[in-house]
C-alpha cells in the first residue's frame, strides 16, 4: 500500500472516530433548583403523585437567604437536632428557615430559623459538586406523625446494585407554570449504575461518591429540589441527596445525580457525635 493510500485511510479512520465519539453529548451539570424548563409546558408530564399527610414526615422545606437573595431547597431529618442536605444549598447562605411537617409549603406543622453558625458543610465540597453534603444543627425537635427522622444506611452499597423501589420527594417546578409548586410531590425513581450514567453523557463530571437515578420515561425531574432525599422504600433509608442534573432541562428524560449518602455515614455520625449537645 502506497504512503498516499495510508494517509487517506488514516484520515478516514480519524474522521470516523470523531463522528462516533460525538454521538453522546457531554451534559453540563446544573443545580437541581436551577434546572431550566426548555420544552413547552404540557398538560401532564409526570406519573408521580401528590404526597399525603404523614407519608414523608422526614422531609423539610429549606428557605435559605443572604442579605440580597433567597433560594429554596429540601432536606431530610436524620435526628432530633439534625437536618441533612447538600452543601450547594448551605454554603452561600447566612441563615435558613426550616419548615417541618410540610405537605403544603406555606402550612408547616413547625417552623424555625437557624443561622449559618449551625451549618456543617463537608470540608472537601467544591464547585464540581464533589462531596456535596451538609448538616444543619437545630434546637431539639419532638417527633410525631407529621415530623420524624429518616434512617441512614448501615452499609455501603456497591455500584452495580439497582433499587427499583427508590423514590424522591420535593416541591420543585410546577407542572404548568414555571413557579414552584405548593404541594409536596413524590417521584418514583430507579437507581442506575455509574457506568450507565457516564454513558448517558455525564462523563468526567461523575465521581464514585455520586449516585444516579432516573425517572420513568413519561416522568420529569421538575418536581425535585436541591437536597431532595433519595429513599430506598423497602428499607426506608436515605441513600442520596439531589445535587445536580442536566443543562438540557428537567423535562428531558435524563438521570438526576445525587450525593451518595452511603459514602458519608462515618462523616455524618462523627459530626453529630461531636456537636449533638452544642447549640451555637
Amino acid at each position: 500500500m502506497s504512503q498516499k493510500c495510508v494517509l487517506i485511510f488514516m484520515s478516514i479512520f480519524l474522521l470516523y472516530i470523531i463522528l462516533v465519539s460525538s454521538d453522546t453529548e457531554v451534559l453540563k451539570p446544573v443545580l437541581v433548583r436551577n434546572i431550566p424548563l426548555k420544552r413547552p409546558p404540557t398538560k401532564r408530564f409526570d406519573t408521580g403523585y401528590e404526597a399525603q399527610e404523614y407519608e414523608v414526615p422526614s422531609i423539610v422545606a429549606l428557605d435559605f437567604s443572604t442579605r440580597n437573595t433567597t433560594w429554596f431547597c429540601a432536606g431530610a431529618i436524620v435526628g432530633h437536632r439534625w437536618i441533612l442536605t447538600v452543601a450547594s444549598c448551605t454554603k452561600p447562605a447566612s441563615r435558613v428557615r426550616i419548615s417541618y411537617g410540610v405537605i403544603i409549603r406555606n402550612l408547616p406543622a413547625l417552623e424555625m430559623y437557624v443561622s449559618n453558625r449551625c451549618f456543617f458543610n463537608h470540608p472537601d465540597y467544591n464547585r464540581n459538586f464533589e462531596n456535596d453534603i451538609a448538616l444543619i444543627q437545630t434546637p431539639f425537635v419532638k417527633f410525631s406523625f407529621l415530623v420524624n427522622m429518616m434512617a441512614l444506611p448501615k452499609m455501603k452499597e456497591s455500584d452495580p446494585l439497582r433499587f427499583p423501589d427508590a423514590y424522591s420527594a420535593g416541591w420543585g417546578q410546577h407542572k404548568i407554570t414555571e413557579e414552584n409548586s405548593q404541594e409536596l410531590h413524590i417521584s418514583l425513581m430507579e437507581v442506575i449504575t455509574n457506568v450507565e450514567c457516564i454513558d448517558l453523557g455525564y462523563g468526567k463530571t461523575l465521581h464514585p461518591k455520586m449516585i444516579c437515578a432516573i425517572l420513568p420515561s413519561v416522568e420529569s425531574s421538575c418536581r425535585l429540589d436541591s437536597g431532595s432525599p433519595l429513599i430506598m422504600q423497602s428499607q426506608r433509608t436515605i441513600i442520596g441527596l439531589a445535587s445536580f442534573a442536566s443543562h438540557k432541562g428537567c423535562r428531558i428524560h435524563l438521570p438526576v445525580v445525587f450525593t451518595r449518602v452511603t459514602e458519608y455515614v462515618d462523616w455524618i455520625e462523627s459530626v453529630i457525635k461531636k456537636n449533638d449537645m452544642v447549640i451555637s
